[in-house]
């Protein structure tokens, strides 16, 4: 789907309310997905659906927002079956605790403030059949378990791991991040991009908000995300070409067989929406150099330093032997 029709199915009015996703969500998908497509996809659907819960939107749209039409925001035709064992009743995610299928859906929510009162909704259950829309017999929707309650694990004084109950992410946005609606939108509008890249640029965005600019090798970051090497390359290319992201290179040059001390950590950046392209624009690159050329600049550096090493002179006669 286009911006334009995701915008209108939703009904997006640009006062949606931003939702917050638990950091451990990556380390959980990887844990019970090998496939970095699906884990990408079931990042993006979790995503969703927890901004349609928590905005209210299944029924107050133009159209009804069932597995279908989420398969279609997602980029994939509703006649797709390969992600069903993610998406369906009792499936992947509702096994490990991320969502419930139910058929009780959201009609509104309140928040009040300071008054002792906190995020609340107004339930299809709670009100009469006869107030409520035509509802499809095959129809539910999935609660975001994690946004009402979650555990996460902390590391005590001694060092040892310890689970820790809390608010979801609803009510508590410890260790949480958090990612423009719009971003989202983006990504699954781009037949370049899609939900690899929206994966992606999340995982680099919660890094950022640990750390000003996140330093980390290809080799390393493949293994955080579980993307491949080649694909990985791939779609940080189109996040570079669409200016999602801004990256700094902390060496000058690359050289196949380079030594493990010359070699630095280039630094990542993610932009806000508002900084993106319409369409993809050449980025800086690092230089190469041959392996002969740099051999050639090490063995400069190490007469050069020799040089400056004082010599000693210590007369025959004066040597103990």
């Amino acid at each position: 789907m286009k911006i334009e029709e995701i915008n209108k199915v939703l009904s997006i009015t640009g006062k949606e309310s931003d939702i917050f996703l638990p950091n451990e969500i990556f380390s959980d998908l990887q844990d019970y997905i090998s496939d970095s497509t699906h884990v990408a996809f079931a990042y993006s659907y979790i995503y969703l659906t927890q901004f349609l819960y928590r905005n209210c939107k299944y029924f107050n749209t133009e159209v009804l927002i069932d597995v279908n039409v989420i398969k279609q925001i997602l980029g994939y035709c509703k006649s797709n079956r390969t992600m069903n064992y993610i998406t369906k009743k009792g499936g992947l995610l509702d096994e490990i605790g991320y969502l419930e299928s139910t058929k009780d859906f959201p009609l509104g929510w309140n928040y009040k403030d300071g008054a002792g009162e906190a995020l609340s909704f107004s339930m299809s259950s709670e009100m009469d059949k006869g107030m409520l829309p035509p509802v499809p017999k095959m129809f539910f929707l999935k609660r975001p378990i994690k946004a009402f309650e979650r555990v996460i694990q902390r590391i005590n004084a001694d060092g040892e791991i310890e689970e820790e109950e809390i608010e979801g992410t609803f009510y508590d946005v410890t260790e949480t991040h958090s990612v423009d609606f719009n971003i989202f939108m983006y990504c699954m509008a781009n037949k370049d991009l899609g939900v690899l890249a929206f994966y992606l640029y999340c995982w680099l965005k919660h890094k950022n908000d640990w750390f000003d600019g996140y330093d980390v090798p290809l080799s390393k970051l493949s293994t955080e995300t579980g993307i491949a090497r080649r694909t990985l390359i791939k779609y940080m290319d189109f996040l570079k070409s669409y200016r999602m992201i801004e990256h700094k290179f902390n060496q000058e040059y690359f050289v196949v067989g380079m030594y493990d001390n010359d070699r630095k950590a280039t630094t990542y950046y993610t932009n806000e929406y508002y900084f993106f392209l319409d369409e993809p624009a050449p980025f800086k690159k690092m230089e190469v150099m041959t392996r002969k050329e740099y051999l050639a600049i090490k063995q400069q550096e190490r007469k050069e330093w020799e040089a400056q090493i004082p010599k000693i002179d210590i007369p025959l006669a004066e040597l103990p032997f």
